[in-house]
């Protein structure tokens, strides 16, 4: 059988970087600007109109990749839920190969969980009545293998040969890969349990991984649920994005301008 080695430089020519702008990536860019210009339009509203309970983060667009991990909570104290990705890219030699990316969410936290229901459709109902475990769970997974068995031949036996098999494929996941996702959530506080929803983006190939922190909410009264996507009228800004939401419009058009040089760049 042939080698893989012709098939192995063509894909890695041709595989996508995760920080490539594409279709997907976009994306993840126009969900960014819509949390952007949410929350420029309720710091323009009157004081008593944001007076409800659910606190929304805005535009977060914190990343994570191959191999590192990201520590998050919804009140922004405490470490809940983690994101985690990993990543192998071995090639031994004589078609002995293995590339794999995984991105994966576990529970950090006494009375943290994750929604069973993955991935949510914005709207989906999140509160006492919805399934949550604890652990962890894989958001998405990819490999590509192969391998190679010796044997001898020639004249005698002199040789050493070697038969080629692959490339092989797996991939399984609770949310789709390239793209974004929302996945309730439960923490407690002070004995009290609260719901909120995390938007989560996976881009997993084999051999490269990544995980983007879109954007979360909760509702801060105990015990009250919450809907996928739903921002409410309060906005807690995370330290980067804080000039961004004083800006309002102009700061969705720089924060635009900004991520397209990013994007540039690579």
């Amino acid at each position: 059988m042939k080698s893989n080695a012709r098939r192995r430089h063509n894909r890695q020519n041709s595989r996508k970087s995760p920080c490539s702008t594409d279709p997907i990536r976009l994306g993840f860019e126009n969900k960014l600007a819509r949390y952007a210009m949410a929350a420029g339009a309720v710091l323009m509203l009157p004081a008593a109109a944001r007076a409800n309970d659910i606190v929304f983060s805005g535009p977060i667009n914190q990343s994570v990749s191959n191999g590192g991990s990201l520590s998050f909570s919804l009140t922004g104290t405490g470490t809940d839920f983690v994101l985690s990705t990993y990543a192998y890219d071995y090639n031994g030699g004589n078609g002995n190969y293995n590339y794999t990316g995984e991105g994966y969410l576990y529970t950090n936290a006494s009375g943290a969980g994750v929604d069973s229901s993955l991935p949510l459709v914005s709207g989906a109902t999140i509160g006492p009545s919805s399934a949550f475990f604890s652990g962890n769970t894989t958001l998405n997974y990819q490999q590509e293998y192969g391998y190679s068995q010796s044997y001898s031949c020639g004249y005698k036996g002199r040789y050493t040969c070697y038969n080629y098999y692959g490339p092989y494929y797996s991939s399984s996941g609770s949310v789709p890969n390239n793209s974004s996702s929302y996945i309730g959530l439960e923490f407690t506080r002070n004995g009290q349990t609260y719901y909120g929803w995390a938007d989560i983006a996976t881009y997993v190939s084999d051999g490269s991984a990544q995980e983007v922190l879109l954007g979360y909410a909760y509702d801060s009264a105990p015990g009250e649920g919450i809907m996928a996507g739903e921002t409410g009228n309060n906005v807690t800004p995370e330290p980067p994005t804080l000039a961004l939401f004083a800006l309002g419009a102009v700061g969705v058009l720089a924060f635009s301008r900004r991520r397209k040089a990013i994007s540039d760049s690579v």
